[in-house]
């Protein structure tokens, strides 16, 4: 067998299967969705987009932990028209309230609503883009009181 060969068949066997990318694809497109349609929510809400190893496409195939499997992790960046004056902690709670109409949520995350779900689990964060999203953009940091670059 060729180190090509060899390969493929180590990445066949990392990867995630298909059911498991049908699955995070159309939990990510569920939440971006009920966002953009959020009836307080869709006031702030400018964009969503991937991030991480989902978005990159080198996320690997859940594995078991502890005889359970491991849920499939995707972030999720929500562009808010938030500004550098609004208090990030504040635009958190903005965020998890909406999500949690719909959602259950993780409360424990600091820069991030960690939504929870039975087959993956979803990093909502919030963001604010001053001067564009192709400029510097701001993460919120609750335990900081402040806006990260």
């Amino acid at each position: 067998m060729s180190i090509q060969t060899q390969f493929s068949e180590f990445l066949k066997d990392i990867e995630p299967s298909p059911t498991t990318k049908t699955i995070s694809s159309n939990a990510h497109s569920s939440l971006r969705n009920f966002l953009k349609k959020h009836e307080d929510f869709s006031k702030y809400h400018l964009n969503t987009y991937l991030s991480g190893s989902y978005k990159r496409d080198t996320a690997i195939r859940p594995k078991m932990f502890n005889g359970e499997l491991e849920k499939h992790d995707i972030d999720i960046i929500v562009v808010t028209n938030k500004t550098l004056d609004d208090d990030p902690t504040e635009v958190l709670k903005l965020l998890r309230n909406a999500l949690s109409d719909e959602y259950e949520i993780n409360p424990s995350n600091t820069r991030s609503i960690g939504v929870i779900s039975p087959q993956v689990d979803m990093d909502v964060i919030p963001i604010i883009a001053p001067c564009g999203e192709e400029n510097t953009l701001y993460i919120p940091d609750k335990k900081l009181e402040a806006w990260l670059e």
